[in-house]
């Protein structure tokens, strides 16, 4: 796909070479196919987002995550959780994000003059496991838009290049729906879109303040969670949430989103517990509010670390788990704090192999602070 494949960045990673490398040299190299690797956007929300490859087929438009990990994956619509060599991580299903950033970028393309009344196929994010020799023990609906190599065919998984090729029944419709294909004459005009929509190499330096913006550790409708490194001291590393404002939006809207993250910061002025995650400062970032919390990079959610580590925890340990959440709670209700929405997902854990777990609460998007106790501490946000 010389004519019709544009690196727009090339990988840093090793692995993710490899599975680039893997599908250009497969895919049909005559329109309407057309594939960029490795770009970023900005969405119409404002938030940055990164795409390993896209490849216009010849009914659909694959946004494509690759993940490389190898070893043993398992899990269901939600979670996943990988095993190799001894260890063990747990993440988001990763066609949840995906899903995301392929409705974000058909709206942004849907607007562009190049498709001005045009028909925009139907973006599809999938997941490309690349790994050999990967053990894919997901089943039911934790497969769906999941794909692997060729020779996985031989234990019963799609093969991502049939489907990217378009040449099977997954390739022509949703749910049996005909599609129509795609020509040449779209293709070009989609090539176009991208080029007017400001497709630019992936950023993994973006800049807060003086961190670097490198992997996004979440997202909800409100914000943007980011890891991120001193630009001068690499080891120090930082939680960095992102309250975009959109590209398009009024002042009201930009306001909204600029005292949404005061008041987060506001509410946790003052609070200064082992338990809690602190926010160290707030600054403005072009894309809108930016939260700058402390962070673990060994830490992980709390439901996430339960499926991993749930079935080896003793009693001691687990009871080790409440009581911390309890004081860091009777702490922040003390000061007069309410979180309101304590779940798994607002619970840090980190686990060193050496001692007891240690748990942070972080998120406390929809707390509440007791006016009187805040109007003399200085914090209260209206």
């Amino acid at each position: 796909m010389s004519q019709h494949w544009i690196t727009v960045a090339e990988s840093a990673f090793p692995w993710e070479m490899a599975a680039l490398r893997y599908l250009r040299e497969r895919l049909p190299e005559q329109e309407p196919f057309r594939a960029w690797a490795n770009f970023e956007f900005v969405a119409d929300d404002g938030s940055i987002n990164e795409v390993d490859l896209l490849v216009v087929s010849l009914y659909k438009i694959y946004l494509v995550e690759i993940k490389s990990r190898p070893g043993r994956v398992w899990g269901d619509t939600s979670t996943w959780t990988w095993t190799h060599e001894g260890h063990t991580s747990t993440d988001d299903n990763p066609l949840l994000l995906a899903n995301r950033k392929a409705k974000k970028l058909k709206a942004l393309l849907q607007r562009q003059k190049a498709l001005h009344g045009q028909r925009l196929p139907y973006v599809e994010p999938i997941i490309f496991l690349s790994a050999p020799g990967l053990r894919c023990e997901l089943s039911g609906a934790a497969c769906t838009g999941v794909y692997m190599r060729q020779e996985s065919e031989r234990q019963g998984y799609p093969d991502i290049v049939a489907v990217l090729s378009g040449t099977t029944e997954l390739s022509r419709g949703r749910q049996g729906a005909a599609m129509p294909p795609i020509d040449r004459r779209l293709s070009q005009a989609i090539s176009r879109a991208i080029d007017q929509a400001g497709i630019r190499p992936s950023q993994r330096a973006h800049r807060v303040s003086d961190y670097r913006l490198e992997r996004l550790l979440g997202e909800t409708a409100a914000y943007q969670d980011w890891e991120a490194t001193h630009v001068r001291f690499p080891k120090i590393t930082r939680r960095v949430r992102i309250y975009p404002q959109a590209l398009q939006s009024t002042e009201l809207s930009r306001s909204t989103r600029r005292q949404a993250a005061e008041r987060e910061f506001r509410l946790l002025e003052g609070i200064n517990h082992a338990g809690i995650l602190k926010a160290l400062d707030l600054h403005e970032h072009e894309r809108g509010p930016a939260l700058i919390f402390e962070h673990d990079p060994e830490a992980q959610r709390l439901d996430w670390f339960l499926r991993a580590r749930g079935e080896t925890l003793d009693i001691d340990t687990r009871l080790g788990l409440v009581r911390q959440i309890a004081e860091a709670l009777q702490y922040a209700h003390e000061h007069r704090l309410y979180h309101r929405a304590l779940s798994p997902q607002t619970l840090l854990v980190t686990a060193p192999t050496s001692s007891r777990p240690v748990v942070k609460i972080f998120d406390w998007q929809t707390a509440q602070r007791d006016r009187k106790v805040s109007q003399r501490c200085g914090s209260w946000v209206r």
